[in-house]
């Protein structure tokens, strides 16, 4: 007994064993690369937009189908037992009417259509499918950009962020021991209260500062969670230093951006595809106006369960032509309204056009100018610690008292965020102009596409 019961708890072991693995926290993203490649991967509203490629590629292929015949096969059986029936009608003498055969009889029809002709229509269907497939693509790389972007951001924050709660520390450390040497000055008479005082408001201002500081890396982590899609339970990379003195890489001149943006901009092309589709349910419409020829054939089989009785049997070949003459002037009035649609869509397009140009000059001269404050708060920074340690060899050599060496000290803290907060406004700036440069990427980071 007590065997099969340590065979049983075994069993249980080693089937729980996979969830525990599952649900360990050790599951670690190594890099930021890595970081950036799961949310690409596991994005909700990216895995929507990847469904939004099938349903649109599904619908082409469904459009496509238009093209071909139609074939359907169709059967009826009937069983009667009377094969006449008397109707009676009011003031007439009574009359037999055939209703069914007597007996049971099965009729089978097959039937095949063919659309000979129909003034477009087909073709501005396909044409206007292939128009929401890439509509459907083009919001895919949208909204892939979008993430690549806010993802980068992120980063980029909480890099500035670690970097800025590294300078505060090093700041309180600095207040701590002004405050023991304030507070030992003070008993010993030599310095007024009121410097205490300052020194004491000076540390609880950075520890304000810190909190706050603590609070935006929640929010931002919060932030990087969901847009990469991350358990709770999943370690995020170590956070690199984030670099002072960035490098500008290449940087396009204007007009060159401009190209570059107005081609490979996804918004743009989600836009024209849009224009497209509707000059497409232009031509639908129009295709209203010409007949619609299509070829029918039929094979009908009909089998009655008694021989002597004769059925005909046999194949028709028909021509349909279908012509509406008149409906009212409705087909003039959606013409007119699938126009101004498509007309609309044009502004909507132009002024996309010149909210992105508007864009892309507003983020290149921010590149421009951030990297000129980049380069003078290198020399702030360095001006600031001169002066501070001016300001500690007169304070230590008595020629000084401790506010002196705080509002240096000040100098200094604010000298060295200034110079990380436009190290990271410079990194953004990058970031959004290459958004709106959109880039090409490598194939192996696309989606498939098959048409």
């Amino acid at each position: 007994m007590k065997s099969v019961i340590m065979a049983l708890l075994l069993a249980l072991g080693f089937g729980f064993a996979p969830a525990l693995a599952e649900s360990s926290p050790s599951e670690r993203v190594q890099t930021e690369n890595d970081l950036l490649e799961r949310a690409l991967a596991h994005n909700p509203e990216l895995l929507a937009a990847q469904e939004g490629i099938a349903m649109a590629r599904a619908d082409y292929r469904r459009l496509q189908a238009e093209l071909w015949p139609w074939l359907s096969f169709n059967s009826q059986s009937t069983a009667g037992s009377n094969q006449r029936m008397s109707m009676p009608v009011p003031g007439i003498e009574p009359a037999n009417m055939s209703m069914r055969p007597p007996g049971l009889t099965a009729n089978l029809n097959l039937t095949a259509l063919y659309p000979l002709f129909t003034g477009g229509k087909v073709q501005a269907q396909l044409e206007g499918g292939k128009r929401r497939l890439e509509q459907s693509e083009a919001e895919y790389q949208s909204k892939r950009l979008e993430v690549q972007a806010e993802v980068q951001q992120l980063q980029l924050l909480r890099r500035m962020l670690s970097a800025q709660q590294r300078v505060l520390h090093q700041e309180l450390k600095r207040l701590d021991a002004a405050l023991s040497l304030a507070e030992e000055r003070y008993r010993l008479g030599k310095d007024p209260y009121y410097i205490l005082l300052r020194v004491r408001s000076e540390q609880a201002r950075r520890l304000q500062e810190l909190n706050n500081n603590r609070l935006q890396q929640e929010k931002s982590l919060a932030d990087l969670r969901r847009w990469a899609a991350l358990p709770p339970q999943t370690l995020l990379p170590p956070l690199p230093e984030l670099e002072a003195n960035p490098s500008g890489g290449y940087l396009p001149s204007l007009h060159d951006a401009g190209k570059l943006a107005l081609q490979n901009t996804p918004q743009l092309r989600v836009f024209r595809s849009m224009l497209g589709e509707a000059e497409t349910r232009v031509q639908i419409a129009q295709a209203s106006y010409f007949p619609f020829v299509y070829l029918v054939g039929v094979a009908e089989l009909r089998v009655p369960e008694r021989p002597e009785m004769d059925y005909s049997s046999g194949v028709a070949l028909d021509l349909l032509i279908s012509l509406p003459v008149f409906d009212g002037f409705r087909r003039d009035a959606e013409v007119e309204r699938l126009k101004r649609e498509a007309s609309q869509l044009q502004n909507r397009l132009n002024d996309a056009q010149n909210r992105l140009q508007a864009e892309l000059l507003k983020e290149w001269h921010s590149l421009q100018l951030n990297r000129a404050n980049l380069e003078l708060s290198a020399q702030v920074l360095s001006q600031s610690e001169e002066e501070f340690r001016i300001a500690q060899l007169r304070y230590h050599s008595g020629k000084a008292i401790l506010l002196e060496w705080l509002d240096a000290a000040n100098q200094l803290r604010q000298a060295r965020l200034a110079q990380l907060e436009n190290s990271y406004n410079f990194q953004i700036a990058q970031v959004r102009f290459e958004q709106l440069l959109a880039l090409p990427e490598p194939a192996q980071s696309q989606p498939a596409s098959k048409r």
